[in-house]
């Protein structure tokens, strides 16, 4: 009956087909063909619509989901929530120990049309520390390199949004790390490793800020270093024992100069530039010779290591953030000049990328960074913009080597870098797994094919498991839905929500048959609307019908989005916030539409038995619902989730489409709620996903433990699907989408615990040991530990990056493992030694003396 229903409405497609038109659409999302009724988008790499996207869609998505809190959380609440996550019990906490754990599935690059390669935003960028580049991701965390293999350096710190970072310079081992981006995301304040992450300890500031933009170390020295804060300039000058406040107010940036670190430059919103000379003691305001006094908001600034009275200041507006000017000045701020660039490259984004970076060597050869990027190499009396496929928009970091040879440059879309001081640019080593994903959805016959909408990084899919990633659409990601169909014409069909666009729609829904190569517009039938992240979804019966929630409407298509049709004649009284669909039973499945309300009585609507229903009786009062998860087999049972942080209101549970509603958060702790799954044969069973990690119950939400081995706690999982392999080949999958870590995925056999265990002596996390003897001659031990069982490759490395032995290539226990290696055969030098499991990643140097 479906189908026939299907090929009916096919025909009436057909035959309307001379009466649709084409509409206007924004050509910085790609280029345009009218054919027929429908839109022909090539694929190609969009350019932002300068201020209507990207940070402001960021700030509203985690407004949402903080309701009735802002989107940056103050540093108290976070490190609340941190410590009620960490009085939880964890999986590792039960017996049987589970044998399976989250892998990341990348996207490690996504690589863009032009030889390009897309990751994620990187914030802070560090070179010429003796050992490897050090990045700072917004929610991704901390990470080095290891030869080319990316290495997390935060995978225990109670936040992964990293403003800014330092590592001693004269022990690499040791790095500050200051957490919270400004006007984002709050942190848990500034952290301290002295073993390169291995644990890291909250180094406290009074007051706390709740984000960083700059933690520098003075030149050369191991006691004095300076954090610059959304609550002023702190400054230590006991290697970050202790702190003091030597300027209040929202301090943006800072300059040192390296051949006297007594001179020293900051910027205060609304207020302007300051200057020291005597270490950051006393901070005078500079008013005179030219520089801007008012209308002062973000500023860049930086100087030039080679002529240190040479500072360049990249000033936005506070009125709208705009481009008030770069100015320059080479007798250390006693006059300035205006050598702006003759384009407003901050668009009005000025609070949010603003950075400025000039060569150690060469004053005149600068790099200014906003919305986009620009580069003189005459002191700004001419600039010439950044046009490369290797160069995202949106800047925030610009770090020089010390030679002038090399620059990086942190931004969106990841880490770019250039060979040539900034004239040629490249991705190839962009291989961070810092995606930050709003929506996801599975291909659930293959268990191979994943796709995502991103924030900055449009819609990313891989079709093996996430060896490969290709970014298949730009902008700003949102919905994705993919095809079930198993046969060979539809496995490369899907349909997205993107933006943002000029037009009638701010997000458009979108439709490929080739994995992205090409995309159709697929808007008629709906109504114009500016709503942002709106879904699309599909019911996962073949052929798919497919929903989307526009505005205060949800629109069904039963032509594979040709064409749409509302599901009620009146509009709802506010917009559809979410929307989600159970398994298909005629004449289409429950529909579940969240409304952007807390007012009782236009919260939650239900389609059922052909009409909408209010259906919130039982949820708690004063909160809105986040979403509606169907049961994975059922179509009476769902999960309802709660926005904001209630204490106890989380998870709500009903097993007749919503009349009525039981509330299952249990123990719980107090943190947004992002999504949650239900084992397809077993009630007890859900998996939960949070802004702190991921939750399991095996009673049916009685109680909760984290259920994170795998995966950093402080992960932000924004959407999971699922994938029911369980009549094949007896696996049940869970696919997370992270707002900063990309995607992962677990299988759940054999995850079950039963009672609390007396496991104690097993390791809480994996870890890889110095070797010992070291130095050797000519053998030594290796010890590592495994907190599950674990596929596991030790390799030893000469310096140059050539395998020179496999020690381990094997599946072990949990539990500590030493092995010998025996250098009988190698010439004495320093070589490496690298553990690489599913999960984790570590490498360390040994030194073989004969």
């Amino acid at each position: 009956m479906r189908a026939a229903v299907h090929s009916l409405s096919l025909l009436l497609f057909l035959l309307a087909f001379s009466f649709f038109a084409s509409r206007d659409i924004d050509p910085s999302r790609g280029s345009l063909k009218s054919v027929g009724h429908e839109q022909q988008f090539t694929k190609e790499v969009a350019t932002k619509d300068e201020g209507r996207e990207g940070p402001d869609l960021e700030r509203w998505y985690f407004k949402q989901w903080h309701y009735p809190y802002d989107n940056v959380l103050p540093p108290d609440m976070t490190q609340r929530m941190w410590e009620e996550v960490q009085q939880t019990p964890s999986e590792n906490d039960f017996a049987p120990a589970s044998t399976n754990s989250w892998v990341s599935l990348g996207p490690f690059g996504m690589d863009v049309p032009g030889n390009a390669k897309y990751s994620g935003r990187i914030l802070d960028i560090e070179v010429d520390n003796g050992v490897s580049t050090r990045l700072a991701a917004a929610s991704g965390g901390l990470w080095g390199f290891v030869l080319i293999f990316p290495v997390d350096l935060t995978p225990n710190l109670s936040s992964l949004a990293i403003g800014t970072f330092d590592s001693d310079p004269t022990n690499e081992q040791i790095i500050f790390a200051g957490t919270g981006e400004p006007g984002q995301r709050g942190g848990t304040g500034l952290w301290r490793t002295t073993n390169r992450g291995g644990a890291w300890a909250n180094v406290p500031l009074a007051p706390e800020p709740s984000a960083f933009y700059r933690v520098r170390f003075n030149p050369g020295s191991a006691t004095i270093i300076h954090a610059v804060a959304n609550t002023g300039y702190y400054r230590s000058t006991n290697s970050g024992t202790t702190w003091t406040r030597y300027l209040t107010g929202n301090a943006t940036d800072l300059a040192i100069n390296p051949t006297n670190p007594n001179i020293m430059y900051t910027s205060l919103y609304t207020v302007g530039l300051y200057k020291t000379t005597d270490g950051g003691t006393t901070w005078s305001p500079l008013t005179a010779g030219g520089i801007p006094t008012a209308d002062v908001g973000r500023v860049g600034l930086t100087l030039c290591v080679a002529s240190p009275n040479t500072v360049y200041a990249s000033i936005g507006k506070n009125s709208d953030n705009s481009m008030l000017g770069v100015y320059k000045t080479t007798n250390a701020g006693t006059s300035w000049s205006n050598v702006s660039p003759g384009v407003n490259f901050l668009g009005n984004q000025g609070w949010y990328d603003n950075v400025i970076g000039v060569s150690p060597v060469d004053a005149n050869n600068v790099l200014a960074g906003g919305v986009s990027l620009q580069r003189s190499t005459n002191g700004g009396t001419t600039w010439t913009q950044i046009n490369d496929v290797n160069v995202h928009a949106d800047h925030h970091a610009i770090t020089w080597n010390s030679t002038g040879t090399s620059v990086w440059v942190g931004n969106d879309g990841g880490m770019s870098f250039s060979a040539d001081a900034g004239a040629t640019w490249s991705t190839t080593n962009n291989l961070v797994p810092i995606t930050q994903y709003v929506n996801i959805d599975v291909d659930p016959n293959t268990n191979l094919v994943y796709g995502g909408g991103s924030q900055d990084n449009g819609i990313s899919m891989t079709v093996n498991d996430g060896s490969s990633w290709d970014h298949i659409l730009g902008g700003d990601g949102s919905g994705v839905a993919m095809d079930v169909s198993t046969a060979p014409a539809d496995a490369n069909r899907l349909w997205v929500t993107n933006g943002y666009y000029n037009g009638n729609w701010a997000f458009q829904r979108l439709r490929t048959t080739d994995n992205g190569s090409n995309w159709t517009s697929i808007n008629s039938g709906i109504d114009p609307s500016a709503q942002w992240y709106h879904k699309i979804r599909s019911d996962r019966s073949a052929p798919v019908y497919l929903y989307n929630n526009s505005g205060p409407d949800v629109y069904e298509s039963r032509d594979y989005g040709a064409t749409w049709f509302k599901l009620s004649t009146t509009p709802f009284p506010v917009e559809v916030s979410n929307m989600n669909i159970s398994i298909y039973t005629s004449p289409r499945g429950i529909i579940y539409a969240a409304l952007n309300s807390s007012t009782l009585g236009e919260r939650l609507r239900v389609y059922d038995g052909g009409a909408w229903n209010e259906r919130s009786t039982g949820l708690p009062a004063g909160l809105t619902v986040r979403g509606v998860t169907p049961h994975p087999t059922s179509n009476t049972k769902a999960y309802a989730l709660m926005n904001g942080l209630s204490a106890g209101s989380k998870i709500y549970k009903t097993t007749d489409r919503g009349v009525t509603w039981t509330n299952i958060s249990g123990n719980i702790p107090n943190v947004p709620i992002g999504d949650i799954i239900a084992h397809p044969t077993n009630d007890n069973l859900l998996y939960l996903g949070t802004e702190t990690g991921c939750f399991r119950t095996t009673n049916g939400g009685a109680s909760w433990h984290r259920w994170n081995n795998g995966m950093p706690q402080a992960t932000i999982v924004t959407e999971m699907k699922w994938i029911d392999s369980l009549a094949s080949v007896g696996r049940f999958y869970i696919v997370a989408g992270t707002y900063g870590r990309g995607m992962y995925k677990r299988e759940v056999s054999g995850d079950d615990p039963t009672s609390v265990s007396d496991l104690a002596n097993l390791p809480r996390q994996y870890s890889l040991s110095q070797n010992y003897p070291n130095p050797f001659n000519p053998a030594t031990k290796i010890r590592f530990a495994l907190p599950v069982t674990d596929n596991v490759e030790l390799k030893v490395f000469d310096i140059t990056g050539r395998e020179v032995a496999t020690v381990v290539n094997e599946r072990l226990e949990a539990g500590p493992h030493e092995f010998g290696f025996d250098a009988s055969r190698l010439a004495s030098g320093t070589y490496l030694y690298r553990l690489k499991t599913e999960h984790y990643t570590d490498v360390k140097k040994m030194l073989l003396i004969k």
